[in-house]
């Protein structure tokens, strides 16, 4: 399930009930420039989502678990982090 929890006492707002990754849930999301949401997690995928929840693409396993994503302000670009320090840029629609 993914939310966002906004600054106060409000209760944060439920955007969709979809199972992020597999074996362990997203670990980072991030909105794109376009809206859409790009989400890693422990499964090494990526993956982008539009906002009602259904999958836009996903890259091949990346060999260790990915813990960090961003979307770059290019609009175009997606970085990812995993637990072994590599960074890698990647096109915000495909995967390779």
């Amino acid at each position: 399930m993914l939310c966002l929890r906004p600054i106060g006492p409000a209760k944060p707002h439920v955007i969709f009930r979809t199972p992020l990754h597999n074996g362990g849930g997203a670990l980072s999301v991030a909105f794109t420039r376009d809206g859409n949401l790009v989400s890693c997690g422990r499964d090494g995928m990526i993956r982008t989502w539009d906002i009602k929840g259904k999958k836009l693409a996903e890259s091949k396993p990346q060999g260790d678990i990915v813990d960090r994503v961003a979307a770059l302000a290019d609009g175009k670009t997606v970085a990812s982090g995993d637990w072994q320090g590599t960074v890698k840029l990647w096109s915000a629609d495909k995967f390779g």
